[in-house]
């Protein structure tokens, strides 16, 4: 074997396992050095569908890279499956099977969400990817080594993907039952939600014709008509699936790219890519170096790039080298055991750029010689390394068979250069014992090869690549390609044959969340790849591949990059006329070969840039139609079978005349031929003949002519087109034309008329109405003869819209129409008054009904009931059924009339409309041709042909070459913000927010804006002149008129070599200030009187944006003083890091195009400070919750008064303020809500931290504007901010000075402003533009990303309106949403009521006294989270010394029991026996679930006691003879009930001596005692209220006298008077 093959093959072999590590897809290659060829084919617009069968798709001269069959037999199979749980037989969809080699190999089958399903038990962190299951789920099995790996199983987590959507990925790792490793990333924190992983199974056998394979693994879920994916067939000795499948060819590779935005370069190692390959094998054992052992080392090893023969090294874009290592492994002298051993090396590249004399150098691998040479435990000892990469020249590894480690390079950036070398250092000496180990480890530099790249992306460019052995071919072969086409917009209801895999399109698919129904599902009037209505991540965001030709129609015209985009957009385009096109497009007919087609399809490949009219006509006339311009929009109509929307008589023409033409008989032809493309011969094309053959009998010769079938790959379809015309052409062959009035302005081409001209056949069937009478009986102004036996229908025009039936039958709300119907109603009852609702009818059934829409009039017909005979003028005439409304006087009337099913003559005859002129004074021309529409059925009946396999896609052939748009600058991203962010475990499930759950970790969300490019447009905005010389480097230009706009783009002397760009600006009067030379023009001097073109510009995203190159300053939990650099995806713009803290960062990006030049760096620097690291709900962003020692009630008034003069309340991050206030009215003990709205108007109760000392308590609401700008000069949404309950001015306060700012921009610019004393970091701020506090559209809100200066701030997002000096306003009360905590929520139901709930544990308020001194009742629980609750346990004996603090193992909230608690202590309070010395105890216990919801407290957190408190002392004997006995002396209660409470009565308690304060009773009835008896310790004091009434103890009481019996005490007279 030579030095070159075993470079070549030592190369292949170090490239299989880069591709390998890379995740790339590699193709084998025989290990000769060879002649290669690598062709690129710039094919087509895109994105496209791509290739119809992979390789089999790609053709070298006619002959495919490989054969269909064996394609298709040996790649893997989609489709779709149905398996029930616990069986082994699984059914797949038809024909899935038919190409599947059953004897090539294994083959796995992979059946979506079959296998293990888990109900509620998945949570997982967004950024990361570790999966949990609350119950053992996971098992080792369910890994994959790779998510490439063929048949790795997928597992899906509802809600965890992106926005939500259904989370897609594969088991890298199992860590346990309840955990495992997963790829990609988790996208959204979910926690308790389903998921279910791929049945993988192996195949066992096949029964092709039931459509079932059986499989080794039964399935664990019942699922039906999902997708599936039967793998590649695997053999002993190949994988199709990783190495290419059998070829026509040897040694060839091909690639493929389908023309998205950021699609990738083709890359294609071995040969394909790069393009040019220069390898030098120098096989050098790398000894330990000089500069590491200056006894026994040796010089650098050194590899020139003349040496590796690269003809010129200043074309080197790439390095590419590799290390062998025969074996490398360590072996212990003592035990025999094998360890890791390892190599380490540096490798330097150095280039030149004068020719040799002096290098520059970079060192590629390794650290700097110094940082080795320095190292505490030197080089030549292994202490594991493992964590570090191969580029920090470490190669690590336990094997005795040798091994190759690869390493790549892009050295462009180190460009110009003339030519380099590459310099090669072992750090470690090889083979030398360490300790009682010895090493094997040598090592080779194998080869170098230089490569020089193609990079090009080509985005919207659908690229094929193929690389083919040169001694293949004699000369460069002829390339085709056999692909599904370009993807377009479709309506949203949409479902394409290739969705549908079947031979018909589908109009039932669920326009919201794109799932396909069993009905016919409304259209919305959106379309699928609408990207400005639908974003990323949408289900209707993607366009898809259609060949409906309507689709294609309007793609064309509305693409702003191939087609008429710029000019015309979807608002210029009638898109219901379309939408009805396309239906009757997808109609199936008979294909002739036994089985059904779509009416039309459209395969075209339009290879040139053509006229769009012409591309239009040639579009519309795949469906038989036309295009034209009226009212304002695009308009295309077809030629299918419609109803008159219109009818013309002499009553309504100018001069009652209409003219006639006819066509020659002699020029009518009468054999038609068809060019169309054949896909079973390649697509070439071929001619198909339809003749008129009676005619061609009658007249003995042959009339032939050709039209070409644009797009079609169908015989069928070719055979229906030149049937159309030759029916078209022998039945439509009289053109009418008259001119009429005003009445025509809305009559547009390719509309069916009636036409009733008395004068042709002498017969008066029309006029206009006279009167009418009723639905059902209307007045003639002109006499009529109704023949016997003939049927007479009468044609009426109304003013209104109509939809006419255009299928052979429907029932629609209980009535049965047949073609041709007028259908005033839908399936609901409801007017069909529009185009869009006669585009979603459907019948009965739930099935779609086609219509046809006449915008401005209809012509309702009904059966005429009169009997036979003249009918005078004037006189009446009466249908059969009714018309739809009692037609108007003046109304046009015409008649029609069939005997024996052959039409009268003098019958009204129909027309279709080819042109209308508008004339002077409101008159229009028409010319109508004859319409017959039997011909339709015609055309699509009694064809066959010899049956033949149809594919309907199309070759595209003839490959033309592309080149690379120049770029004169990479743009960069506008600007980068950053922001920290807490990261939610839980998604909140009801929209208030209440359910958030806070992790305690932040994240950084770093943003930045995508690049743009400006282009310019063609529409020419204005034309001028420059009105003085210019030199190159004049900026003041003066103009012979006024610029148009204050800025903008011109172009000096457009169209000539002397063209230069300016971009002006400021104006004033005729001269603008300009930048000249703008957009890669250069500047120019110009005479004066040169044109100047005003044009308009657009910003295009980047198209050669490759990807993003981010740093940022965020380490794991601290700051790094060193960027670290992360690569972005170019379609993305947002990067998070996890686990942040707060502080001062940096972040910068810049744009990477495909070429690896980049932009100007666009930075950020700013402070801020972390949110609260708590866990706990939250509630418009403030943490709810915390706990009170204290009782809280709310008065009829509105008062929040805490109860206890002295509290504590601890906030929800822990935190304690301990308060004591004894004014019961001041701002630490009370606060109002009678501000609130007596309409349920809602506050908040919120704990201010910061203002605890003084006025922590805050009755704080919501305010809400949803008037404000919110951009494009719409309003929308809604803003919310926190203020104080009845706070003036919404709660905001004007800000010193005035602003400024920019509609989409995020900087605002103050004057005579102190934005840094009113502004912090996240505060809202709010923009208007007058100087009140108004709710209106043109005030902005946002949130303040960083304040810069007095005089500057940022926001986060954008203004969405421009502010010139206006003003600024801020919160009066500003939350601090890191510290305060909302306690209470107060509602007011009405004037005077309040409803209290509260978030935190809160004692109740006490209960009323009583004798066993009852407790107050618990506070409310807290919203969400563990409940808590707070009570008492009673020590059951007496005792005169306070007893030790209780404790328990655990206790049970739901039943209120301990399980071991302190003997001699429980819940209820004790009876207590009498003494002096009795003391009663209790003490304060608070429990909070383990587990929310989970009942039980344990734990010294969770189940808490106080030292035990005295509660009653009693001194003497104290008796109560029943705590629940009432007694009035005369009648005793006992037990009191409930009902009892209220009722008259008295406790009785037996005592020497009570002692209490004062006693408030209606009456005391003292038994056995004399008022004497009663001290008058306290000094009692008498009623001194004034009794003129009534009787005392048998006394009667005046005003003057007290009488009892015969004696009365008469003050008046100052006597006592005793009468007989």
């Amino acid at each position: 074997m030579s030095a070159q093959q075993a470079a070549a093959r030592a190369r292949q072999e170090a490239e299989r396992k880069l591709a390998a590590e890379m995740g790339t897809a590699h193709r084998s290659m025989s290990g000769e050095t060879r002649q290669r060829a690598l062709v690129y084919d710039a094919l087509t617009e895109g994105p496209i569908e791509g290739l119809v069968n992979g390789a089999a798709s790609i053709f070298l001269d006619d002959v495919p890279l490989v054969d269909t069959d064996i394609y298709k037999q040996t790649n893997a199979i989609n489709t779709t499956a149905s398996v029930s749980a616990g069986s082994t037989t699984v059914t797949v969809a038809t024909g899935a099977l038919d190409f599947a080699d059953v004897d090539g190999g294994t083959r796995k089958i992979l059946i979506k969400g079959a296998g293990k399903q888990g109900s509620s038990i998945f949570s997982a962190t967004a950024g990361t990817t570790t999966l949990t299951a609350s119950s053992s789920w996971f098992t080792s099995g369910m890994a994959s080594a790779s998510m490439h790996a063929e048949g790795a199983a997928r597992i899906q987590i509802e809600g965890a993907g992106e926005d939500g959507r259904p989370y897609v990925g594969y088991i890298t790792a199992y860590t346990s039952g309840t955990s495992a490793q997963v790829s990609p990333p988790i996208a959204t924190t979910v926690s308790g939600v389903s998921g279910a992983i791929d049945l993988v199974s192996v195949i066992t056998a096949y029964n092709v014709g039931s459509n079932q394979v059986t499989i080794t693994t039964a399935a664990t879920t019942t699922v039906s008509g999902v997708a599936a994916t039967l793998t590649a067939p695997q053999t002993d000795h190949t994988t199709y699936a990783n190495s290419s499948p059998p070829t026509n060819y040897n040694d060839l590779q091909y690639s493929f790219r389908s023309g998205t935005r950021h699609q990738r370069p083709i890359q294609m190692r071995n040969g394909g890519n790069p393009t040019a390959s220069f390898v030098h094998a120098p096989n050098i054992r790398m000894d330990q170096n000089a500069t590491f052992d200056s006894t026994n080392g040796v010089s650098d090893h050194l590899v020139t790039s003349s040496e590796v023969g690269i003809p010129n090294p200043a074309e080197t874009d790439e390095i590419f080298f590799v290390i062998e290592m025969p074996q490398l492994f360590a072996i212990s002298t003592k035990s025999g055991t094998e360890y890791n051993s390892w190599v380490e090396f540096t490798c330097d590249f150095e280039y030149s750029r004068d020719g040799g004399s002096s290098y520059f150098s970079n060192r590629l691998v390794g650290p700097t010689d110094n940082e080795i040479i320095n190292r505490t435990d030197g080089f030549e000892f292994f202490n594991d390394r493992s964590t570090l990469s191969l580029h920090d020249g470490y190669i690590i590894n336990k094997t005795k068979k040798a091994f190759q480690e690869p390493y790549l390079f892009n050295v462009e950036e180190f460009k110009p250069f003339d030519t380099w070398r590459l310099r090669f250092q072992r750090v470690n000496e090889p083979n030398k014992p360490q300790e009682h180990h010895d090493n094997l480890n040598e090592s080779f530099i194998k080869f170098v090869e230089a490569r020089i790249t193609d990079k090009f992306s080509y985005p919207f460019t659908a690229i094929g690549a193929v690389s083919f052995n040169a001694k293949d071919f004699s000369g460069q072969p002829k390339r085709s390609y056999h692909i599904k086409g370009k993807k377009v917009q479709v309506p949203t209801n949409y479902l394409t044959r290739d969705e549908t895999d079947d031979v018909s399109a589908s109009y039932k698919r669920n326009v919201s969340d794109g799932s396909t129904e069993s009905t016919y599902q409304d259209w919305d009037g959106n379309f699928r790849g609408d990207e400005s209505t639908f974003a990323v991540g949408h289900v209707n965001h993607n366009k898809v591949y259609t060949n409906n030709p309507a689709w294609i129609f309007y793609d064309i015209i509305t693409d702003p990059r191939y087609g008429l985009g710029e000019l015309v957009t979807e608002n210029f385009v009638d898109k219901y006329a379309l939408y009805q096109i396309a239906r009757y497009c997808d109609e199936l007919v008979d294909d002739g070969k036994g089985g059904q087609e779509p009416r039309f399809t459209c395969n075209a490949y339009i290879n040139k840039a053509t006229e769009a009219f012409k591309v239009l006509k040639d579009l519309a006339g795949v469906f038989r139609g036309m295009v034209y311009w009226m009212d304002g929009e695009l308009v295309a109509v077809q030629d299918r079978p419609k109803e008159p929307i219109y009818t013309f008589t002499q009553g309504n023409v100018i001069d009652g005349e209409f003219a006639y033409e006819s066509t020659s008989e002699r020029i009518r032809a009468n054999q038609i031929v068809v060019k169309w493309n054949d896909p079973q011969d390649q697509f070439r094309a071929k001619s198909h003949i339809v003749d008129d053959v009676d005619n061609i009998i009658d007249t003995g010769r042959i009339n032939s002519t050709q039209m070409s079938a644009f797009g079609c790959t169908s015989e069928g379809q070719a055979h229906r087109l030149g049937k159309w015309r030759l029916l078209t052409d022998k039945i439509e062959t009289e053109v009418c034309s008259f001119s009429t009035s005003v009445n025509a302005g809305f009559i547009r081409p390719g509309d069916i008329i009636n036409v009733q001209d008395h004068y042709l056949d002498s017969v008066q069937f029309s006029g206009r109405i006279k009167a009418g009478v009723s639905t059902t009986v209307v007045t003639l102004d002109r006499a009529v003869t109704l023949a016997s036996n003939t049927t007479y229908t009468l044609h009426l025009v109304y003013p209104a819209g109509g939809a006419y039936l255009e299928q052979d039958s429907a029932t629609i709300n209980s009535t049965n129409y047949t073609r041709g119907d007028l259908v005033l109603l839908d399936e609901d009852g409801a007017a069909i008054d529009t185009h869009a609702k006669a585009s979603n009818v459907k019948d009965d059934s739930n099935n779609e009904v086609i219509l046809a829409w006449s915008e401005h009039s209809r012509v309702e017909k009904q059966t005429i009931s009169t009997s036979a005979g003249t009918i005078a003028a004037g006189s009446n005439i009466t249908v059969s059924s009714a018309f739809s409304a009692v037609p108007n006087a003046e109304v046009i009337w015409a008649l029609t009339a069939q005997k024996n099913d052959t039409e009268v003559t003098g019958s009204a005859k129909q027309y279709r409309v080819l042109g209308i002129d508008e004339n002077e004074a409101g008159t229009f021309s028409i010319a109508a041709g004859l319409y017959n529409d039997k011909k339709y059925d015609l055309v699509e009946k009694d064809y066959k042909v010899t049956p033949a396999t149809q594919t309907e896609r199309v070759l595209f052939d003839n490959t033309r070459a592309t080149s690379q748009a120049i770029e004169q600058a990479v743009p960069g991203p506008d600007s980068i913000t950053f922001s920290l962010q807490q990261v939610s475990a839980d998604t909140d499930t009801d929209g208030t927010n209440d359910g958030e759950t806070l992790t305690g970790t932040l994240k950084a969300v770093i943003e930045w804006e995508m690049p743009g490019t400006i282009r310019l447009a063609s529409n020419v905005l204005a034309n001028s002149f420059v009105n003085e010389p210019l030199d190159k480097t004049e900026t003041t230009i003066t103009l012979g008129a006024a610029a148009t706009t204050d800025k903008g783009y011109g172009i000096i002397e457009k169209g000539t070599s002397n063209e230069e760009v300016v971009y002006w600006t400021a104006k004033s009067g005729n001269n603008i200030t300009a930048v000249r030379g703008s957009l890669g023009t250069t500047a120019k001097t110009h005479a004066t009187g040169v044109s100047f073109t005003e044009v308009s510009s657009f910003v295009t995203p980047y198209p050669n944006l490759a990807y993003f190159e981010l740093e940022h300053s965020f380490g794991a939990n601290q700051r790094t003083e060193r960027f670290i650099t992360v690569e972005v995806p170019g379609s993305q713009t947002s990067f998070e890091v996890a686990n942040v803290l707060g502080g001062t960062h940096n972040v910068r990006v810049r744009t990477v195009n495909n070429a690896g030049a980049t932009s100007q760096w666009t930075s950020f620097e700013n402070t801020v400070r972390a949110p609260g690291l708590v866990k706990a709900t939250s509630r418009g962003n403030l943490s709810v919750g915390g706990t009170m020692t204290s009782p809280i009630s709310i008065t009829s008034g509105g008062a929040y008064n805490i109860a206890n003069s002295t509290y504590t309340f601890t906030d929800a991050a822990g935190q304690e303020y301990n308060i004591t206030q004894t004014d019961a009215t001041h701002a630490q003990r009370t606060q109002s809500f009678s501000g609130l709205s007596a309409s349920n108007g809602v506050g908040f109760a919120v704990f201010d931290c910061s203002a605890s000392a003084s006025d922590p308590w805050k009755a704080l609401d919501q305010k809400t504007d949803t008037t404000f700008h919110a951009g494009a000069g719409t309003t929308a949404g809604s803003f919310t901010w926190w203020k104080e309950v009845g706070a003036s001015n919404l709660g905001l306060s004007l800000v010193t000075g005035t602003i400024t700012a920019e509609a989409n921009s995020s900087t605002v610019t103050g004057s005579s402003t102190t934005f840094t004393s009113d502004f912090g970091v996240g505060d809202m701020i709010r923009l208007g533009s007058t100087n009140d506090y108004a709710e209106n559209s043109s005030a902005w809100y946002g949130y303040v990303d960083k304040v810069v200066s007095d005089t500057s701030l940022l926001v986060k997002g954008v203004v969405t309106k421009d502010f010139s000096s206006k003003f600024a306003y801020k919160q009066s009360f500003k939350p601090d949403f890191a510290r305060d905590t909302i306690v209470s929520k107060i509602t007011r139901t009405a004037s005077s009521s309040y409803l209290l709930e509260h978030f935190g544990s809160i004692p109740g308020l006490a209960g009323a006294d009583g004798a066993d001194g009852a407790q107050g009742a618990t506070g409310n629980a807290g919203a969400a989270g563990p409940q808590t609750v707070v009570s008492f346990v009673y020590h059951q004996a007496s005792s005169s010394s306070q007893p030790s603090t209780p404790s328990a193992d655990s206790y049970s909230l739901t039943d209120n029991t301990f399980t071991n608690l302190t003997s001699g202590w429980a819940t209820t309070p004790p009876t207590f026996a009498a003494g002096n010395s009795n003391k009663y105890w209790y003490s304060y216990f608070r429990a909070e679930e383990n587990t929310a919801g989970g009942g039980t407290a344990s734990g010294n957190s969770n189940l808490t006691f106080q030292a035990s408190q005295q509660g009653i002392g009693f001194s003497g004997l104290i008796t109560f003879t029943s705590g629940s006995t009432f007694s009035d002396g005369s009648t005793t209660v006992s037990p009191l009930q409930a009902a009892d409470v209220g009722a008259s009565g008295s406790t009785t308690i037996d005592g020497g001596r009570i002692t209490t304060g004062t006693v408030a009773a209606g009456r005391i009835s003292i038994s056995g005692k004399n008022i004497s008896d009663l001290s008058n310790d306290s000094g009692f004091q008498g009623n001194t209220a004034t009794r003129t009434g009534g009787s005392i103890g048998g006394w009667s009481l005046s005003s003057t006298t007290i009488t009892s019996g015969n004696i009365t005490l008469d003050n008046a007279n100052t006597r006592i008077v005793i009468s007989d």
